[in-house]
């Protein structure tokens, strides 16, 4: 074995890190810890959300006596379907009723003491009662209507929650959308409804049939019109918030922080392993230089003591 190869078999193990690498390790474990507590907070609230019964709320009774709207009109409501042309007549009466009065005037109508439980275990008891409710704004939306059901011909239409329906929404169907109204999606925004109960709309979530408390009224929006009502905003539901599946941030932080902990373990892995290499050479290295042979050219032992007998007899 040439000095070379036993110099480099001798040598001291190389750094454990090399060039950046440690601050790179450094800089992907801390993605890691502070990632996976964000991504999976960000699960437990989408769950929480998602499973947790709607919170308690009460209300001051009203004593006045609740009188739903009947007549035969109102007896070819069908309550958990879509709504069919036989409702038109019963659609067309009570947006006239809500033309028919002020903003003020229906506030001053409202019921504060109905709940989403009491419209949705008897609607029929309910029918055409107004109800005041707060909650918040998820989307809007417009869309051509009928005229002998609006002059304007044209109707919007409000999906929002309470803190006492969540995650279960509310519709409310209205012909003057008030100041700053924008039509969209997960909008969060608080919304303040006056209206009277129509009926349980049927729709569908992807492929389960589901139904929502369809009030026909007005809105406000005190966010953006700047008139406050009261707990309107506090009435912002988490549910209107976005899951981790609309978080663009959490998935963001997830996948850094999943990369991150890959490329942590295939470092560790791969730095194992050269560890344990270089080891076994300095053994194999330690073992074989106490019996390698002397190399070709090189003084033995015998050589080096007549080379000093030489020197003593010249003396």
């Amino acid at each position: 074995m040439s000095r070379r190869e036993r110099k480099r078999l001798h040598a001291p193990p190389s750094r454990f890190f090399r060039g950046k690498e440690l601050l790179v390790l450094l800089l992907f474990v801390g993605i890691a810890v502070v990632g996976w507590p964000i991504v999976i907070n960000q699960m437990r609230r989408s769950t929480n959300d998602t499973n947790s019964p709607p919170r308690a709320t009460t209300r001051k009774p009203d004593p006045r006596p609740i009188e739903p709207l009947t007549g035969e009109a109102f007896e070819a409501i069908r309550d958990k379907v879509p709504n069919s042309f036989r409702e038109l007549t019963a659609y067309a009466e009570v947006l006239e009723r809500v033309r028919s009065r002020t903003p003020d005037q229906l506030r001053a109508e409202a019921r504060r003491d109905l709940l989403f439980t009491h419209l949705w275990e008897r609607p029929a008891a309910y029918r055409g009662v107004p109800v005041h409710v707060e909650g918040t704004l998820l989307r809007s939306l417009d869309y051509e209507a009928a005229e002998r059901l609006t002059p304007r011909k044209r109707l919007q239409e409000a999906w929002f929650v309470t803190e006492e329906s969540r995650p279960f929404p509310y519709v409310v169907v209205f012909e003057e959308p008030p100041a700053g109204f924008t039509l969209g999606d997960r909008l969060n925004q608080p919304i303040v409804v006056d209206g009277y109960f129509f009926k349980l709309m049927g729709y569908r979530a992807g492929d389960v049939p589901r139904a929502a408390p369809m009030l026909i009224g007005r809105i406000t929006l005190p966010g953006a019109s700047g008139t406050a009502a009261s707990g309107a905003s506090n009435s912002a539901d988490p549910v209107s918030k976005p899951s981790l599946l609309s978080n663009p941030a959490a998935w963001a932080v997830g996948t850094l922080a999943l990369y991150a902990a890959i490329r942590l373990a295939l470092r560790a892995a791969s730095m194992f392993r050269s560890t344990r290499i270089g080891s076994a050479h300095r053994e194999r290295a330690d073992d074989g230089s106490q019996t390698l042979p002397p190399s070709a050219g090189s003084p033995t032992e015998a050589d080096v003591s007549a080379f000093l007998s030489e020197l003593e007899r010249g003396e």
